[in-house]
């Protein structure tokens, strides 16, 4: 093999290392990290092997999670409504340490179709675009594909209210009207509303 060639071979592997190591970059270095890493931490105490994130975006939650599980024989798993985050996803997977199935699809299309068993599924910040009738036929359908689901939210003890980031759901009421057990922690992530009304659930759906 010629020298030129080998210094050419050398230079495009340099090229995708320095472009893998920017890519994940843009994954880790943003102020949801640490609310990143307690999901990660639930999920692996739950020593399961395989997890649906629901409301993916470009994926940024499974990376993390990938990267603290750090199990190969782990599944993975991400819709999102949005096309373009989907793409993004799709055209980072070379960042990601495991294959992740990515699909662009509405949520409730998905429950309506989905034929899939899931040991765990993840919502962070995506319910609260439901509307209360939408959000319990969406819990009903998701209790007879998983028992464990982890529910990063904002939620209110009150009736839902309405705001310009969403809705905020009576969460505990829901699940006791679903006869769901759960445990329920404060949110981590520091912007305001979130301090005010974020709480994550780990939810028990039989």
């Amino acid at each position: 093999m010629c020298f030129k060639l080998l210094v050419t071979k050398f230079k495009w592997k340099l090229f995708w290392l320095f472009r893998k190591k920017s890519e994940a970059k843009k994954y880790l270095h943003n102020a949801d990290l640490e609310h990143r890493k307690v999901l990660a931490n639930i999920i692996k105490s739950f020593k399961v092997h395989n997890l649906l994130d629901v409301g993916c975006g470009n994926g940024s939650n499974i990376y993390v999670i990938q990267k603290f599980i750090n199990n190969s024989d782990f599944k993975f798993s991400g819709i999102d409504i949005s096309s373009s985050s989907i793409s993004l996803a799709k055209s980072r997977k070379y960042v990601f340490p495991n294959k992740v199935d990515f699909s662009q699809v509405d949520i409730l299309n998905f429950f309506k179709i989905n034929k899939n068993i899931f040991d765990c599924i993840l919502f962070d910040a995506t319910l609260m675009y439901l509307t209360p009738k939408e959000l319990i036929r969406v819990m009903k359908m998701t209790s007879k594909i998983s028992n464990n689901l982890i529910i990063h939210e904002l939620t209110t003890k009150t009736q839902t209210i309405i705001t310009k980031n969403g809705f905020i759901h009576d969460y505990e009421g829901i699940f006791q009207s679903l006869k769901f057990n759960y445990e329920q922690k404060k949110s981590v992530r520091s912007d305001a509303l979130w301090k005010k009304y974020g709480n994550l659930f780990i939810v028990k759906t039989n």
